[in-house]
């Protein structure tokens, strides 16, 4: 799981597209990070810039833009920081902003395996409507312990979202939480949307292993790890410098290479929630 934080605009637009690249303004290479540290739990967030149009999809044969920029988090969530949030959050004493999940989280492995004993590892086993309403959950524990006014972002019959245990998550029933779950403007903490984790993913600073028409930034060709120097079809030694793609367990976050926006594990290790489908 990532997530993002917003300073002013929380959705996206999803442009998927065929034609010829619009000029992308140079990157000047600096890599800004926001840094939160909470007695004794920190993660980082890093601002991918907005303004671009990269490639998408295996074959980057589509063509996506991302027009403002958008801090997403350096790490898939740790189990330290998911614990300390979940832990604060089911609080009763909290009475009325209290949450509820439908899963706790698991200290990493991998399924059918048993958690780990490290706390860097990533949580695992939780759900997306989990996720989203965690996201609403480090809102307000960020508010709680920094005074900050970040608003929380996804909200349910207008009400914000604290409980993922609705009855309301039948697939096949289009007034599901599952549909009608909704983002808002906020200032808080989110899910990034695909688009936007697919363009960090593959952000770049030089041209190697690079779709063709892109420069400054770079992107990364399909079928590779991002960060990676060649595709899975090449070396599969590139994919393992970057990626963790052991079955039997997960890995500690930063246990791999950077890619060049300095984002950890976004490819490998566990399966990252989205907001949106794609």
């Amino acid at each position: 799981m990532k997530m993002l934080f917003s300073t002013y605009i929380i959705v996206s637009v999803l442009l998927l597209f065929n034609c010829n690249l619009n000029p992308n303004p140079p990157w000047d290479g600096q890599i800004d990070k926001k840094t939160y540290t909470i007695e004794d739990i920190e993660f980082r967030m890093v601002l991918a810039p907005g303004g671009y149009t990269f490639p998408v999809g295996a074959w980057d044969d589509e063509r996506s833009f991302i027009e403002d920029s958008y801090w997403i988090s350096e790490t898939e969530v740790p189990w330290s920081l998911w614990d300390t949030v979940y832990t604060w959050a089911i609080d009763p004493a909290r009475d009325s902003s209290q949450y509820t999940f439908q899963n706790p989280g698991r200290q990493g492995g991998a399924d059918g395996s048993d958690p780990v004993g490290d706390k860097s590892h990533p949580v695992t086993t939780v759900s997306w409507i989990d996720a989203v309403v965690w996201c609403n959950a480090l809102t307000e524990w960020v508010n709680h312990y920094k005074e900050t006014d970040l608003a929380p972002v996804y909200v349910f019959n207008e009400e914000v979202l604290r409980d993922s245990r609705s009855e309301e998550k039948d697939l096949d029933n289009p007034d599901s939480i599952l549909y009608t779950v909704t983002q808002t403007d906020g200032t808080g903490f989110r899910l990034p949307s695909s688009m936007e984790w697919e363009m960090a993913a593959r952000w770049r600073s030089d041209d190697i292993n690079t779709v063709p028409g892109f420069e400054n930034p770079w992107f990364t060709r399909g079928k590779s790890g991002s960060g990676a120097t060649a595709t899975i079809e090449e070396d599969q030694e590139a994919q393992a410098l970057v990626a963790v793609f052991q079955s039997d367990s997960t890995a500690p976050v930063k246990s791999k290479i950077a890619n060049s926006l300095g984002l950890y594990d976004t490819s490998g290790n566990v399966s990252e929630w989205c907001f949106d489908r794609y």
